[in-house]
């Protein structure tokens, strides 16, 4: 597809006082990372390259942003401190490992003391979305029990907290926690971030890192995420201060869902958290509403660069100012 016949849109931007665009474009540009580190864990498993390694231990263990971003970004470089793992159950039987994010601190010294980033990719496969449509709240020991009130979509908790048993891999919640010691976390802010399933799975780390970490400034930027719980939950980001904007595409079909109603016969369940900040982009797909990189041009970024189809296609639409 050329330029020339790529549709030209009309794609909104974010004009939100207050909200810290430059830091929301240095999350989306690690989206776009965990993005590439979830295609580079597919390719080493369809090259049959991990042998009896598990797939987190052949992951690279450094960030580079790439040269063709914008100043301040170009040439900036993030460690790994523990990639985001999940097994995909297909079928009850086939698991499947997926790379669904990382935890990373910039190499910069100025910054690495007061850092940390928890990153999510958003919905990559079919099997992310069966997951999405998994609607009914649940409650779960790590939203009780340890302190999170209210209840949460049985899919998203299910993958945040959902061990792989069979092959003795710990859940991302676990990951977090083993990650996330007094140590590393003393005198950090912590950034956390995610478009669409990514989004939601960031907002369940949100309260589980201020669980945690009582005392630490958490801040979470989530972008085209569905809704994630009930109003006792969305309450606890604002009782623990836990700073949440919620960046999205008033053209976009994913942030309405799963609907406020499980039944007609209920009163609303499904609150989003956060600030809203708004902008709306119409490229009459919903398909297209939704991308990475329709969100990118909201906050600044060249959207081109999030390109996310097979090398060589070019987006079908074109943003015009």
């Amino acid at each position: 597809m050329t330029n020339e016949t790529r549709k030209g849109i009309t794609c909104g931007t974010i004009g939100s006082s207050g909200f810290d665009e430059l830091r929301a474009q240095e999350l989306i540009c690690l989206g776009r990372e965990a993005r590439l580190l979830y295609r580079k864990g597919a390719s080493l498993k369809k090259e049959n390259r991990l042998g009896e390694k598990d797939l987190s231990e052949m992951l690279p263990v450094q960030i580079p942003l790439e040269d063709d971003l914008p100043e301040p970004f170009k040439g900036r470089q993030y460690t790994i401190l523990a990639p985001l793992v999940f097994t995909q159950i297909v079928l009850r039987f086939i698991g499947q490992r997926l790379v669904f994010g990382f935890i990373a601190e910039p190499i910069d010294s100025e910054r690495r003391n007061k850092e940390l980033f928890i990153v999510y990719r958003g919905s990559q496969t079919p099997w992310d979305w069966i997951s999405n449509f998994r609607i009914f709240q649940t409650k779960h020991s790590l939203f009780d029990a340890n302190g999170v009130p209210g209840e949460v979509h049985r899919g998203f908790n299910a993958q945040y907290t959902r061990p792989d048993k069979m092959r003795k891999q710990p859940s991302i919640a676990q990951i977090i926690e083993n990650t996330l010691t007094p140590n590393v976390v003393a005198g950090r802010t912590i950034y956390i971030a995610g478009h669409s399933l990514g989004g939601a799975l960031a907002t369940l780390t949100a309260a589980h890192v201020k669980q945690l970490h009582p005392e630490t400034d958490v801040h979470l930027y989530s972008s085209a995420s569905p809704r994630v719980g009930d109003g006792q939950f969305a309450k606890y980001f604002t009782t623990r201060q836990i700073k949440a904007f919620r960046i999205y595409n008033t053209a976009d079909t994913v942030p309405t869902l799963p609907p406020r109603f499980e039944s007609p016969f209920e009163m609303a369940q499904y609150v989003h958290v956060g600030v809203n900040i708004p902008f709306t982009s119409q490229t009459e797909s919903r398909e297209f509403n939704h991308t990475l990189p329709i969100y990118a041009r909201a906050v600044g970024l060249d959207y081109e660069q999030f390109n996310y189809l097979p090398k060589g296609q070019s987006l079908p639409f074109k943003c015009e100012p």
